[in-house]
């Protein structure tokens, strides 16, 4: 069975303001603004959704590489319901 992280990484620095801003914050905002509206069906994101979002104004690489982490998680966990759906199917 794959492994994977939770939404959140747990590795993550909350004190991002070291990191680089943005050259293009819009696709930040992009990427977060269609996020918030699945976490309204996927309460496993909300908290992550919650957390972002605070940060619109001012991305740093840091808060999109996060980002990017929500994105492989909900790829992992779409995997995962596909292949306990086909199995379920086939019993």
């Amino acid at each position: 069975m794959q492994t994977f992280e939770g939404p959140f990484n747990t590795q993550f620095e909350i004190y991002a303001h070291t990191r680089q801003p943005l050259e293009d914050p819009n696709k930040f905002r992009r990427l977060v603004g269609k996020l918030i509206y699945l976490s309204i069906t996927r309460l496993d994101i909300s908290f992550v959704m919650q957390f972002l979002s605070q940060f619109m104004t001012h991305p740093t690489d840091a808060h999109l590489k996060e980002a990017y982490h929500l994105l492989q998680y909900l790829g992992a966990i779409l995997i995962m319901e596909y292949s306990l759906l086909r199995i379920q199917i086939s019993i």
